[in-house]
């Protein structure tokens, strides 16, 4: 498949079908827009399922320009790792030497001391340039956040381990306080972090026997810390003196070892490492034993250190044999794979899929899925629509002609998006998205998706993206009409006309019940979703026409009031609002009518009526209480006639209840604000809540 490099096919390909790249075309624009008409809507489940758009929104802002991460680390830069890992050996192995049994090293190992302070001092300078990934995943290459990086991390600690410790404890070894420096010699042991970091890249790496790899790491690890004791043992007994020690002690009670300090250095160190086995297994034969209180406090520092090890051991080999190890299962699905490519002599290539996507598996870490699954359902549909998703290159994410039941939001790498099999592609960049089409049209995918670098996707399901599209019909319409402006094929421009047209009726519909059954908050709502007052039906009917005909004066006042209608509006049968009064017998509203700069046809049919203040006959009951609160604590209330104002239904209903002077508000059974009285039906339930 062609990769889009050719510009002159992806300018004209651009052409035909803009909605494929230009993210202002896209569903991606239309998706921003959406917040600005949320900001309308009063619904408090509408704005919880917006604000999964808003954080999808708010990741594709964040993404950053730096490559995708790849290991093209040199060849010279390889084997000088190595050295410095062989380096960060040795420093471990000889340190707790050098502390306990040497005054300074000699010989070969000064020069070996040498080489590995300036390998150290190397490996600081190249830590400025080497890139690193970064919290996505990706290589940084600028030197400046790479050394800011670095200077914030290891630099000073690795600045303070290769400083000759033992060369200037050496040269001040005779002065007070040269005992200090000889302790600093334990700053070499920073290094160890290299080789924390080689073995966690080789557990990755290793498939087979990675239990045994764990039991070996662990068996080191107590290995090590027997040796640090053994070397710390000796120290004590053999640079501070003054008390009786555990040597003075064995030579007193074996002869053999009465020049115990002349011996050979391997005799020495062997001795003091049996003194911490014994000591540290707690089945001395007492031959050798802590004597002062120094050696008794390291001893029970010691012991302790082992019982709290010896625990942890315990519960990392018994993880290992249950195998609920989340890193054991991964590794055992790699040997399985391992086994199974042989027995079948599966190809390189798919090999290598399935191990690349076992691995983001468990690169990929916990499931949201898990993390929620005890949050309440309601709680847990508003945080978990939207998911991410890694490809490797080569890829196909989704073929052409196939149903697509997910919408995919581009978020890093870069994809081809190709309309025919031999066709030229097109990129699709951050920001991008595809599949949108296909889900909100019902129709198959027009096009063949697959990766071209490799990319982090963030997914919504069918059921989740529509059901946000249809609780905000406007924001659906919004959508639609900004996948329609892009699109120049007559195919699917055809659908999207026809999803465009399904929306406008139905909201039309709505409109035009809300209008006959007189309920203006209904009617405010719909007009805030985008619904179209001056939009006719078939018999070219406005809303002003339906609401004259059935006598709803609130709304014809609204009409007037707030939209500019043509109030001589003719439908098709010739008829205008002022004549639909007339003939249903509504004269205030024909005077309404009138009043406002309609014309009659015939002067006759207009009588302007003697109007009479009439009493409000809405009736309404009255609480003092919570809308939530139990009916037994809220009492019986009062029923009150709605007035003409707020103000005054509020004045009535505090002195029905005998409440105190101070600003209230109103609210529904439901806990709504109810601002206007028009909002009122007859019957409804109030409460007065203080602000």
């Amino acid at each position: 498949m062609d990769q889009g490099d050719n510009a002159s096919e992806n300018q004209q390909n651009e052409l035909e079908h803009p909605w494929l790249v230009d993210p202002h075309n896209s569903l991606i624009s239309a998706m921003i827009s959406i917040r600005d008409f949320g900001q309308q809507i009063s619904h408090c489940r509408a704005k919880s399922l917006l604000l999964t758009v808003e954080i999808t929104r708010a990741c594709f802002n964040s993404h950053h320009s730096s490559r995708i991460r790849t290991r093209d680390t040199t060849w010279w830069y390889v084997i000088f790792e190595f050295v410095v890992l062989a380096s960060a050996v040795y420093s471990l192995l000889v340190t707790p030497l050098e502390f306990g049994f040497f005054r300074g090293l000699h010989g070969i190992l000064l020069v070996l001391d040498i080489i590995v302070h300036g390998l150290t001092f190397v490996d600081i300078m190249i830590k400025f340039i080497v890139p690193y990934p970064d919290y996505f995943d990706q290589m940084v290459y600028d030197h400046r956040l790479i050394a800011l990086r670095y200077i914030k991390s290891y630099f000073l600690l690795d600045l303070v381990s290769c400083v000759p410790w033992g060369i200037i404890y050496k040269a001040f070894r005779r002065r007070k306080g040269a005992e200090v420096v000889r302790c600093l010699i334990w700053t070499r042991l920073i290094r160890v972090h290299r080789l924390f970091e080689f073995s966690q890249r080789m557990e990755n790496k290793i498939v087979k026997h990675y239990i045994i790899s764990r039991i070996v790491k662990l068996i080191l690890c107590q290995l090590y810390s027997t040796h640090i004791a053994g070397c710390i043992f000796y120290y004590l007994a053999n640079v501070i003196r003054g008390d009786e020690t555990w040597i003075d002690n064995l030579a007193t009670n074996n002869k053999k070892f009465l020049h115990f300090r002349e011996m050979h250095l391997w005799t020495q160190y062997v001795t003091s490492v049996y003194f911490c086995v014994v000591t540290s297994s707690t089945v001395g034969f007492g031959d050798i034993h802590p004597v002062n209180r120094r050696e008794i406090t390291l001893t029970s520092i010691y012991i302790t250190f082992n019982v709290i090890f010896g625990v942890y051991f315990t519960g990392c080999i018994s993880a290992l044999v249950v195998k609920t190890s989340k890193k054991l299962i991964y590794m055992t699905s790699m040997d399985d794979l391992h086994k199974f490519t042989k027995i079948y002599r599966l190809g390189r290539q798919p090999y290598l899929r399935i191990k690349q996507h076992l691995r983001l598996e468990y690169e990929r870490g916990y499931s949201n899925t898990d993390l929620l699954k005890d949050i309440p359902v309601s709680v847990r549909a508003e945080v978990t629509r939207v998911h991410e998703e890694l490809f490797y290159p080569g890829e196909v994410i989704i073929e052409r002609e196939n149903f697509m039941d997910q919408v995919y939001f581009v978020y890093q790498g870069v994809l081809d998006s190709a309309i025919e099999v031999d066709g030229p592609t097109l990129a699709l960049n951050p920001n991008s998205s595809f599949g949108e089409i296909s889900v909100l049209c019902n129709i198959p995918q027009p096009s063949t998706v697959s990766v071209r670098e490799e990319c982090r996707l963030m997914r919504i399901d069918k059921q989740s993206f529509c059901s946000i599209l249809e609780t905000n019909v406007p924001d659906r319409l919004k959508v639609l009409t900004k996948l329609l402006e892009g699109n120049t094929s007559n195919g699917l421009a055809e659908h999207l006309t026809y999803q465009i047209n399904r929306l406008q009726v139905d909201i039309a519909e709505s409109l035009k019940a809300a209008v006959l059954q007189g309920d203006v908050y209904l009617l405010k709502t719909i007009i805030t979703y985008g619904g179209d007052v001056s939009r006719k039906d078939q018999k070219g009917r406005t809303a002003l026409h339906l609401a004259a005909s059935g006598g709803h004066k609130d709304i014809t006042e609204f009409l007037l009031e707030v939209h500019a209608m043509d109030i001589n509006a003719a439908d098709k049968l010739g008829n205008t609002p002022l004549s639909e009064a007339n003939k249903n017998g509504h004269r205030e509203i024909a005077a309404l009518l009138v009043s406002r700069g309609a014309l009659a046809i015939d002067d006759g049919l207009i009588q302007q009526p003697q109007v009479q203040p009439v009493l409000a006959t809405k009736m309404c009951r009255v609480f003092a209480c919570n809308p939530f609160a139990d009916r037994k604590e809220c009492g019986r209330g009062y029923r009150i006639r709605v007035p003409t104002s707020m103000d005054d239904l509020i004045s009535n209903a505090t002195a029905k209840l005998n409440m105190p002077d101070a600003q209230f508000v109103v609210l529904n059974e439901y806990g709504c604000v109810v601002p206007e009285v028009d909002m009122i039906r007859d019957g409804d339930r109030l409460y007065l809540r203080s602000l």
